[in-house]
């Protein structure tokens, strides 16, 4: 199957959807439709990346390097795009300004991805088969080791960092959990602090986000969910 990422103008889209809205409202005092504060729109992206190759499991926007980084979970790679490519109709795929990828990066079902604003280092979580959170120099590429690696949790899938207070957090999706991290741990450092538990509601947390001036951190539910004993013998 073939991946691609699409990107739209956040001004184009709220025009449109307010001429919709003001069709529709118009359109329920006539007796057509309903008057309804929602409306779908099918509004064409002003640009698309696309790889026949790739599955596309998660995107970073680097604004200061005007860089778009993708991981490739197919492929076990992370690519990284010029902030404005564009695949052409006629085209199959749009080349990479760099490419990461090989036994060497510890690049594994990758799916959770973070770029630092400051030095522009990648942070790339590996889901399945290597519980690892590999740290990548900006200007790296091809099969290069790691910078930095982070022993995680089995099935750990998304990455937030919050820069204020320096803390990285991961959704661990088999165990339903949350965890969170010093930015700069490495190797088996621990979790400063988890999140489980029946009164969470997390069920396979995928997609995590901070808001680190609020101090709130959001978590996105895929939906399974099961409860974590220590002892199975326990009611």
């Amino acid at each position: 199957q073939e991946g691609s990422l699409c990107e739209w103008s956040p001004a184009s889209a709220t025009n449109t959807l307010a001429a919709a809205l003001a069709e529709q409202r118009a359109s329920a005092g006539t007796g057509v439709g309903a008057p309804h504060d929602s409306k779908e729109i099918d509004l064409a992206p002003i640009r698309v990346i696309q790889d026949e190759y790739a599955t596309y499991s998660a995107v970073a926007v680097d604004n200061v390097r005007d860089e778009i980084v993708l991981q490739d979970e197919n492929l076990f790679q992370i690519l990284v795009y010029d902030r404005k490519a564009n695949t052409p109709p006629s085209a199959k795929m749009t080349e990479p300004k760099r490419i990461l990828g090989g036994p060497k990066t510890k690049i594994e079902f990758n799916c959770g991805l973070y770029v630092d604003p400051a030095s522009g280092d990648i942070y790339s979580v590996n889901n399945d088969t290597t519980d690892t959170m590999v740290i990548f120099d900006h200007s790296a590429k091809g099969d290069v080791p790691p910078v930095r690696e982070l022993h995680t949790p089995h099935g750990s899938y998304g990455i937030a960092v919050d820069e204020i207070n320096q803390e990285m957090f991961f959704t661990v999706e088999h165990d339903n959990a949350l965890v969170a991290y010093k930015k700069t741990a490495a190797g088996e450092d621990q979790p400063l602090r988890m999140i489980q538990g029946d009164h969470t509601q997390l069920a396979d947390p995928h997609g995590v986000a901070v808001d680190a001036k609020n101090n709130w951190v959001f978590v996105v539910n895929h939906g399974s969910t099961h409860r974590v004993k220590d002892d199975p013998a326990k009611p």
